[in-house]
């Protein structure tokens, strides 16, 4: 009796030029406004001007591979270590973490860090979710509502649980 091969991975799967393209650019992108929203957020919640910039910058600088590894969980599909081209993935990956990364700090470089500056960041912040989750959609086989809801939600969260820990330290 013959096995059937195993069906095909879903990281297996050809996707079209744009797609490629697209890959690396969500990736960064995703990172970027998840990360620089979260140190915002934490800011918030803790309503601290510099100290908790220090717990923050520490936790990053010794766990540079936890991060990346969340990263490369959450978008297990978007990140190919095996691609052909990894000098203009991870270019492609860098411009769209800083650019995307911009998007939450954008009213902090006009306004006064007042609590309506934090407000327009979190819309910023959640609009440029909403336009990654849609450029996922394009990039993936995933529905409209996946792409757009995960990436939203999780954006959510990881802003929640940073607002959350700035408070906590404000607290002490």
């Amino acid at each position: 009796m013959t096995q059937s091969p195993p069906p095909p991975r879903r990281g297996n799967r050809h996707l079209s030029r744009t797609q490629e393209f697209l890959r690396p650019m969500i990736y960064g992108g995703n990172d970027g406004i998840v990360t620089t929203f979260a140190i915002v957020a934490g800011f918030a919640g803790a309503k601290a001007e510099g100290a908790v910039e220090l717990g923050v910058l520490a936790i990053l600088v010794r766990s540079p591979e936890l991060v990346a590894d969340l990263a490369l969980t959450y978008e297990r599909n978007l990140a190919d270590p095996s691609s052909a081209r990894p000098a203009a993935d991870g270019l492609m990956t860098f411009l769209s973490f800083v650019v995307m990364g911009a998007v939450p700090l954008l009213p902090y470089f006009f306004l006064a860090p007042t609590e309506t500056t934090f407000r327009l960041s979190v819309a910023a912040t959640g609009a440029a979710l909403v336009a990654l989750g849609l450029l996922r959609f394009s990039a993936t086989e995933e529905g409209l509502a996946r792409s757009v809801g995960e990436t939203v939600i999780v954006g959510g969260i990881c802003a929640l649980v940073a607002y959350g820990v700035g408070a906590a330290v404000a607290s002490f």
